[in-house]
């Protein structure tokens, strides 16, 4: 069953835009396979705070034995992992480097676990006095990549872990399946390979409980994975390559980008351009003088206000005219990453 429902929020940028179309994806094809599941309980964009921290979970599947965390990532192109773990996905011809997701949805189990272990007399109760723990059930993580994302990646390198977002339901029922066999109601465990059952009573308790502890963020999508914030798991916001339905989807106001301008450099009609970000902001950089040149964002109709801000890392020109937005048609090669 469903327990908690995606709920789309207001975005404000392609990269949130492309994040819940992600999300919403996944939640569509976890309501398919488990919304009429009496013995799973399904989680959507849970959110929970420990202290100073806060683990954002996209999708939680609990069943009897254990649990699944799901992290959905928005690749619409390829992804490409190397041997040392490092991460990469194609944005806009450019291999731009990411966050590793399979750490921070580990770091989201860590946390999520060590608030399930500090209320464990409360959901599990004891046995003969003795305090119980959440070791010995199941637990596993999946990063769940768009449908249309390329992975690649050394054989063998988190198989079982990064998979496309239409195979999670297989990879979750799979896990269901394995633990189902190796597990029981008995107290005390002395197998490794032998899991605890939940009970029909502390299955309630424990999805009362993870209800009552969400926490929605206080603003639109200002939460974990803005760059301030403290979160287990959480990365900041990277520029991504959305479809344009998505973003018709979500109500999000950007528009089409303007076709590359000719630029040449102010010092030596030079063409041979970097963008490049500074103290007063965005400028060109000639390769050939090294000399400055302002970047112009006059459209020429009357009121254009364009001006050209840092969000998400690159270049987007705004207007305060009419609230629009225009991704900017050359890339910041100083943005971390890119």
């Amino acid at each position: 069953m469903i327990v908690k429902e995606f709920e789309r929020k207001p975005a404000t940028c392609r990269t949130t835009a492309a994040g819940q179309a992600a999300e919403s994806t996944m939640a569509h094809y976890l309501r398919r396979a488990f919304g009429d599941e009496p013995s799973v309980a399904v989680f959507n964009d849970l959110r929970l705070e420990h202290g100073e921290e806060i683990a954002q979970i996209d999708h939680l599947v609990l069943f009897r034995e254990g649990f699944v965390l799901i992290e959905s990532k928005s690749v619409s192109t390829k992804v490409k992992v190397n041997a040392r773990e490092e991460w990469m996905r194609l944005v806009d011809n450019f291999w731009r480097g990411m966050a590793c997701p399979v750490r921070q949805v580990r770091r989201q189990r860590k946390l999520f676990r060590q608030i399930l272990e500090e209320n464990s007399d409360e959901l599990l109760g004891r046995v003969l006095g003795m305090k119980r723990g959440w070791g010995g059930y199941c637990w596993r993580e999946i990063v769940a990549i768009s449908d249309r994302g390329v992975i690649t990646r050394p054989d063998g390198l988190f198989e079982d872990v990064v998979v496309k977002a239409d195979q999670v339901v297989e990879r979750v029922q799979e896990t269901m399946r394995e633990a189902g066999r190796r597990s029981g109601t008995v107290a005390v465990v002395t197998q490794s390979d032998f899991f605890l059952r939940l009970s029909d009573a502390q299955m309630e308790r424990l999805v009362a409980f993870l209800l009552a502890r969400h926490r929605p963020a206080t603003e639109p999508m200002a939460e974990a994975r803005d760059e301030g914030a403290s979160s287990a798991g959480a990365e900041p916001a990277e520029a991504v390559d959305v479809p344009a339905t998505a973003l018709e989807a979500a109500d999000v106001h950007v528009r089409q980008a303007d076709p590359p301008a000719a630029v040449s450099c102010r010092h030596c009609a030079g063409t041979r351009l970097r963008v490049e970000y500074g103290r007063y902001g965005y400028y060109f950089k000639c390769e050939d003088c090294n000399g400055n040149t302002a970047p112009s964002l006059r459209c020429g109709k009357a009121g254009c206000s364009r001006r050209l801000r840092r969000i998400d890392g690159q270049p987007v020109a705004t207007c305060d005219a009419c609230h629009g937005r225009w991704p900017f048609p050359w890339r910041d090669t100083t943005a971390p990453n890119a």
